[in-house]
């Protein structure tokens, strides 16, 4: 346990929270504009298709396949859509791309000594290079996440509505009576995480290859692996304790 809180993965999170302040800086906002467009509103223009399909295919097959009512199919639409499906398959979107980007950048700028010389002319790497990617993936994370939610959503209860003949305002009114806050802040503060850990993770695997690294491809494989197990990992634990102990074990009781 002592070697996990000391790994450095969470030493580069906490050195990064520590510096968000240098966020209002003009030249770090600078490249903080510019990686969010470059890592999150890039990627989330191939989300639309894939969200309305997952969406309607949820309705489709509680409705036909479940043999239910529309009233499940709203149910599964929150449960599995707002609650988990939709933060991690936007996770795993952004690994595929936006981590791979950022483990390039790093891995690069260690190959050419770029953040050693940046240190040499008193210029901070973590305020300049790691903060900006990182602090862009955590909001284009939550951004594109609830965009993908929405358009699932929506674009599912729309698209069911014409395929199998369901009352779309029934189904609209079911939906917004079905869903509460703590599904919006349970998905806010997950997606958040997981902008986190899609920033760091690629920095840490990238600044670990460092100059040896012979093989960028390998690097960029073992980033995208850790970086999902990471994901993984936190998304079973944080759930287990929202919806397990919290509402139904420990605390509860």
């Amino acid at each position: 346990m002592a070697t996990f809180w000391r790994s450095d993965t969470l030493q580069l999170i906490a050195a990064v929270a520590g510096s968000v302040p240098s966020l209002r800086q003009e030249r770090v906002r600078t490249v903080f504009w510019q990686q969010f467009i470059r890592l999150g509103l890039d990627p989330a223009a191939s989300i639309f298709f894939r969200a309305a399909m997952i969406g309607t295919i949820i309705i489709a097959y509680v409705i036909k396949v479940l043999a239910s009512n529309s009233g499940m199919a709203i149910d599964f639409l929150v449960y599995a859509v707002v609650r988990e499906v939709g933060p991690l398959l936007t996770a795993i979107l952004l690994i595929l791309r936006s981590s791979v980007l950022v483990t390039g950048d790093v891995l690069q700028m260690v190959q050419r000594d770029e953040l050693a010389r940046m240190r040499a002319m008193g210029i901070a790497p973590l305020v300049h290079v790691f903060l900006p990617r990182i602090a862009a993936l955590t909001v284009a994370c939550v951004v594109v996440t609830f965009y993908f939610e929405l358009i699932a959503v929506m674009g599912g209860i729309v698209l069911a509505s014409l395929v199998l003949d369901i009352s779309l305002v029934g189904m609209l009114t079911g939906f917004v009576d079905t869903l509460h806050l703590v599904d919006l802040v349970y998905s806010l503060i997950k997606s958040a995480a997981f902008g986190v850990l899609l920033g760091v993770v690629p920095c840490v695997v990238a600044l670990r290859a460092g100059r040896t690294a012979s093989d960028p491809v390998a690097v960029v494989s073992r980033s995208m692996m850790t970086t999902l197990m990471y994901v993984t990992l936190f998304n079973a634990l944080f759930a287990y304790l929202v919806y397990g102990v919290l509402f139904f074990g420990i605390v509860k009781n």
